[in-house]
């Protein structure tokens, strides 16, 4: 039989000290596509809040998907400024959250160097 590895935050233990076993349930990842309408302006990365627990996004990967780099950052976003992320065509972006905690990806903001140049990717729910 396998070995089973457990993370601090996904078990519980009574009196005794002996592991109470925690049921862990996963939740299905959700697809993020956004691209950016007008260039050198911040847009959200989505536009409600949307707790998750991970993230990974894509720069489209060919030249006639995007035409020039993506930018991800805080409502701040001002491309060339060490704060956000650049992504050039296929680069990519991982975001995870530590255990237990989450993160609101309606507060990553988007930029591009050209209009309808974006990201793809998906993330998991909180």
């Amino acid at each position: 039989m396998g070995q089973k590895h457990l993370h601090a935050a996904e078990v519980e233990v009574d009196s005794q000290n002996r592991i109470i076993p925690t049921p862990i349930t996963a939740k299905a990842p959700v697809e993020l596509i956004k691209a950016v309408a007008v260039p050198s302006t911040a847009e959200k990365l989505v536009a409600v809040a949307t707790l998750a627990t991970y993230m990974i996004v894509t720069a489209k990967q060919t030249a006639a998907d995007n035409a020039g780099n993506v930018f991800l950052g805080a409502s701040t976003l001002d491309k060339g400024v060490k704060e956000e992320v650049e992504l050039l065509p296929g680069d990519w972006y991982e975001r995870t959250a530590r255990p237990g905690e989450c993160f609101d990806i309606s507060q990553m903001y988007i930029d591009a160097d050209t209009a309808a140049d974006g990201v793809a990717g998906f993330y998991v729910p909180a």
